[in-house]
């Protein structure tokens, strides 16, 4: 009873709805996905920019904005992933929270806690509905949750640089999908439960450790690889995401920088390659219906440039910062550029 109840409010499975009342939820569902993928790429693009003159602003942006990136790339898949399609109010109740969120990041208040907890237990509450479980289609989900999960003990403890265990859950959901590994294997017993408990303790050097041994073990070495011209980024986004994010990211733990520093290497030496790899390419046209002309392999290599001229700027000042913007801005004129260059899609 609670779970049909659940189902009405939330939404419904795609063989409760009839074709054209699907595909007009559908509609709605890929308009609030493409609210809050615009959303982000304005924080995007204003954030790299203030780190000249604010670097804890700069962070919060840049935060937000990746946040609100993952939300919009994982609620876009949603369906497709779960077999469930949510509510045009679920939709609009998670637009509405999660953006205003971003905003009370931003400006650094209080009420970003009880909000992220808000996003994070709607979308745990959808998630619910339907799409757990061992199938390979649903495996990969458990990752997303676990992310979510993260988030609400990231909301309770108030450290917002956690905030960044639900992008990188979503990551790893993503490319279990694309590499293969859509199965449960032994390690994966481990680390999804610990994942939500260390993401939430991520002020501490020991569970920045273990949350880097966690990210190896879940991604593993890939058994297959899409091959496309929009996937031709994928393989050197992984490259760099391996080599250069997370060893950067461990560097900083032995270095003993500053903790934000930790973030920074996860963010831009990990995630970005794997954003302008993976999920720009890939994903982002069944979303924003645009198909772009082909895709470019220096994209993500100058994300990994950037990631390592923004470690040296520690040590060589503006020079080196201004280096890593330069990196940064170039792979995402050329991402735009392949887009403005592309074709749209029509959807009836």
């Amino acid at each position: 009873m609670l779970h049909k109840i659940g189902n009405s409010m939330l939404g419904k499975t795609k063989q409760e709805l009839s074709p054209s009342i699907y595909h007009r939820m559908f509609r709605f569902q890929i308009r609030v996905s493409q609210l809050m993928l615009w959303m982000s790429l304005i924080l995007a693009l204003i954030g790299p920019m203030l780190s000249m003159f604010s670097y804890n602003i700069h962070g919060e942006i840049m935060m937000a904005a990746i946040s609100m990136f993952y939300i919009g790339i994982m609620y876009s898949q949603h369906p497709g992933f779960t077999n469930f399609m949510p509510d045009k109010m679920a939709s609009i109740a998670m637009a509405m929270v999660s953006i205003t969120w971003s905003i009370t990041l931003m400006v650094g208040t209080w009420l970003w806690r009880p909000l992220a907890a808000s996003w994070a237990l709607l979308y745990i509450a959808i998630f619910m509905q339907n799409g757990l479980g061992s199938k390979p289609l649903y495996f990969p989900n458990w990752f997303t949750l676990v992310g979510l999960l993260g988030v609400l003990g990231a909301s309770f403890t108030g450290f917002q640089w956690g905030l960044i265990g639900f992008p990188i859950a979503s990551v790893i959901s993503l490319l279990r999908r694309v590499n293969g590994k859509m199965r449960m294997g032994k390690l994966d017993l481990l680390v999804l439960p610990l994942y939500p408990v260390i993401a939430s303790l991520l002020w501490l050097n020991y569970a920045r450790v273990i949350f880097l041994f966690l990210i190896i073990f879940s991604l593993g070495l890939p058994s297959s690889l899409p091959r496309s011209d929009l996937s031709s980024a994928l393989p050197v986004g992984l490259a760099v995401a391996m080599t250069i994010g997370i060893p950067a990211a461990g560097a900083t733990i032995l270095m003993k920088w500053p903790s934000i520093l930790y973030f920074h290497a996860l963010a831009l030496g990990f995630l970005a390659p794997i954003m302008l790899s993976l999920c720009v390419p890939m994903l982002l046209p069944g979303t924003l219906w645009i198909w772009p002309k082909n895709y470019s392999e220096e994209i993500p290599a100058l994300i990994g440039a950037s990631a390592i001229l923004r470690l040296l700027s520690y040590y060589y000042g503006n020079y080196a910062l201004i280096a890593s913007l330069m990196a940064l801005y170039a792979s995402l004129i050329i991402a735009s550029t392949h887009y403005l260059r592309g074709k749209r899609i029509k959807v009836l």
